[in-house]
């Protein structure tokens, strides 16, 4: 049998779609034809697409089997603006009104919190935030009564949480009992906050401490999917912080490739919260008061700031100067000068997963403060809302990665 009729008529190929007819010569014969030639080269051809086509098939399947979507952060985000009848910021309310599920705790403010790191959480800070129902979650490493001094000298407990690692229960309750009784106030918040929020033994701490204390609120995390959401809610928490790795000063994801997009993990796991009846709070990855909006729009019922305060009078944070400018130290919780800071020095058995910066001095944190919450006033007048609260997963966004 000739080479060529293996495949197919050469006299048709110049009609096949594929075929360039100009480098189709009307022939036949034998194996050392030219046509015989190209029948071949065809079928390579062919054979490579198909090849190709399984591939890609392969990739996809193997997306589709590990949920491997594409996965957004805040810079991956822009949120179109509508035709509104908010013509000035002047009539926009930023308060919310929130209810607690197990708490059944009401609170009313500015559904944003200074995050408890060092020289961002303190009683300074959290003095000034107040005055704008801005909540404050304290440092953890405060003593009993450095927390009684602050209250005494004007710290509200109604916009500020005290804050505890992973602590036997017990602990935790006598620390509360001790600084309540000395200052008469109840305190209203409390947040658990560790990396990891996945550990059972942590869980297990905020159960135990819920079923002492029904009346507070409480917040914890940190967690980035669906199911770290369900664990630490099943243990009675109120407010879960939602976000591994996104921060300014986290080297988590670097370190030990472990973290998610952050846009993605608040949208996802927001999804979650409601079908459970609690609320989240966006932790990480928030460098302006753009990206606050944006967490908002991903389904965050509070957004943690961290970066955003950092450098500030209010936070007294170590000062040197550089370039003939004042500078202010910023470090992640879980850096090595954290470590040094708080526990003498790093244990040989873990490694640093955070930074430090040294960053332009901010001044008063007030200024920053009226900046922050200009900008949302501005972005509620371009998405025709009045109140904070539209600002959420009903807005639309489109991607630009």
């Amino acid at each position: 049998m000739p080479w060529n009729t293996i495949f197919f008529d050469s006299s048709n190929l110049s009609n096949h779609p594929l075929a360039c007819p100009c480098l189709v010569p009307h022939c036949t014969t034998d194996i050392f034809s030219i046509s015989s030639f190209l029948n071949f080269f065809y079928i390579l051809l062919l054979y490579t697409k198909f090849a190709n086509f399984l591939k890609t098939y392969k990739i996809v399947l193997l997306q589709i089997k590990k949920g491997c979507s594409l996965k957004l952060n805040y810079k991956d985000v822009l949120i179109p603006p509508k035709i509104t009848n908010i013509d000035s910021r002047s009539k926009v309310k930023l308060e919310s009104k929130k209810k607690f599920k197990f708490s059944r705790n009401n609170w009313e403010g500015i559904p944003l919190i200074a995050s408890n790191m060092d020289y961002v959480g303190t009683f300074e800070t959290a003095k000034d935030l107040q005055k704008n129902k801005i909540l404050t979650a304290i440092s953890k490493y405060y003593s009993d009564s450095e927390w009684v001094q602050a209250i005494e000298s004007g710290v509200d407990i109604n916009y500020s949480f005290i804050t505890f690692g992973l602590e036997n229960p017990n602990k935790i309750l006598d620390k509360i009992h001790s600084i309540e009784d000395l200052t008469n106030k109840t305190f209203k918040f409390v947040m658990f906050d560790i990396a990891n929020g996945y550990l059972v033994k942590y869980h297990n701490m905020i159960n135990e401490f819920r079923k002492q204390r029904k009346d507070l609120i409480l917040a914890a995390g940190n967690v980035v999917t669906k199911e770290g959401v369900k664990a630490i809610s099943d243990a009675g928490t109120d407010l879960i912080k939602i976000g591994i790795g996104s921060g300014s000063v986290c080297d988590t994801s670097t370190v030990t490739g472990i973290g998610y997009p952050q846009f993605s993990a608040v949208d996802e796991c927001s999804n979650e919260a409601i079908n459970l009846g609690v609320k989240i709070i966006a932790d990480g990855g928030i460098r302006s008061s753009g990206d606050i909006v944006k967490s908002f729009v991903a389904g965050a019922d509070f957004a943690m700031l961290g970066s955003l305060l950092a450098g500030h009078e209010q936070g007294g944070s170590p000062i040197k100067e550089i370039n003939g400018k004042k500078h202010r130290q910023y470090y992640g919780m879980s850096s090595e000068q954290a470590m040094s800071n708080h526990e003498g020095k790093k244990k040989s058995y873990r490694a640093s997963e955070g930074s430090v910066k040294w960053i332009e001095d901010n001044g008063d944190v007030n200024r920053t403060v009226e900046e922050i919450l200009g900008g949302l006033r501005s972005a509620c007048t371009y998405l025709n809302v009045s109140n904070i609260d539209g600002i959420n997963k009903n807005i639309d966004y489109i991607t630009v990665k």
